[in-house]
């Protein structure tokens, strides 16, 4: 566990997993498989799942045709030895929801975040389909999320009725999506949409051109606010937007960047400025934003009463 990260938006990452594969313009430069280099000298866990090619681009390496990943399970117990609050990023070396990935460990993964609401968990994808299939049937989803969270905290739901304490979706678990263009966008968003969440988000990181969500996404006029604190009726809850840092790094318009914060305006939705990305990155210094972009809002902050 990291308890320090460097990621804006987040205290920690959980990290269970380590190695990925491409599926987007988006991963060309990745800055997980890039740190798999770096630090594969001194961490097992990390060793020979990535490289860097030719041209400094960092790639994720397959085995037998498939991508290297390598789980572990001694790592997943690690929440549920912290008590102070945190937001935790759930495996910034991978992403939970690959292919490869099976749904035995996944239960696992989801039983720690229901045994811990004092943690914010945030989870985020480029396999939303995965995701959506995942908590497609809730009531086994719950059955065996709650199981494994009963072994792991030594409970019975019997004699301490806990049934309700694993019902889907859980209050301190962010679902979200990552999009880099509008192609990606309109794939994955409403695959997010459509999946059970307290809070749903969308990473627009690295964004590699324009998106317009108010096409399906956030379109929440005025008059459709269901209550004092501003929420929008389903939806989407956060945005985060941030462009490419690092080597071979592909620009950044700022334009695209006020475009998200103009329909979260719009939207009520809370919307969280990153970074400008560049190489090397000197744009992580949020005073140096530009004034009207030097905006960092969390989901919790405006939907407090949901939690």
């Amino acid at each position: 566990m990291a308890n320090n990260s460097n990621i804006e938006w987040t205290d920690a990452t959980w990290n269970t997993l380590y190695g990925c594969s491409a599926v987007s313009p988006g991963c060309l430069n990745c800055y997980a498989a890039r740190d798999a280099v770096r630090w594969g000298h001194v961490n097992n866990l990390m060793s020979g799942i990535s490289e860097i090619t030719p041209n400094g681009s960092p790639r994720w390496l397959q085995e037998n045709g498939q991508a290297k990943i390598k789980t572990a399970p001694h790592r997943i117990e690690i929440p549920l030895g912290m008590r102070k609050p945190k937001k935790i990023f759930v495996n910034s070396m991978s992403d939970t929801f690959h292919e490869q990935v099976s749904d035995d460990f996944i239960d696992k993964l989801f039983a720690v975040m229901a045994l811990c609401p004092q943690h914010t968990f945030q989870v985020l994808t480029k396999r939303p389909e995965r995701m959506r299939e995942y908590f497609s049937k809730l009531t086994l989803r719950n059955e065996l999320i709650g199981i494994e969270a009963e072994l792991m905290g030594g409970l019975d739901r019997h004699t301490e009725n806990l049934e309700q304490r694993w019902q889907f979706p859980l209050p301190n678990v962010w679902l979200g999506v990552s999009c880099e263009n509008q192609q990606t966008a309109d794939e994955r968003i409403p695959l997010l949409l459509s999946t059970p969440a307290a809070v749903r988000w969308i990473s627009a990181e690295p964004l590699l051109g324009p998106i317009d969500l108010n096409r399906h996404y956030l379109a929440i006029k005025p008059d459709q606010i269901i209550n004092s604190e501003n929420m929008p009726r389903g939806g989407t809850h956060w945005v985060v937007c941030g462009g490419e840092s690092g080597i071979n790094c592909r620009p950044m318009n700022i334009e695209w960047a006020r475009s998200l914060r103009d329909q979260c305006n719009f939207s009520r939705v809370p919307f969280f400025m990153k970074q400008f990305g560049g190489h090397p990155d000197k744009h992580h210094d949020f005073d140096s934003f530009p004034p009207d972009l030097q905006i960092r809002e969390f989901p919790e902050n405006v939907y407090a009463d949901t939690r």
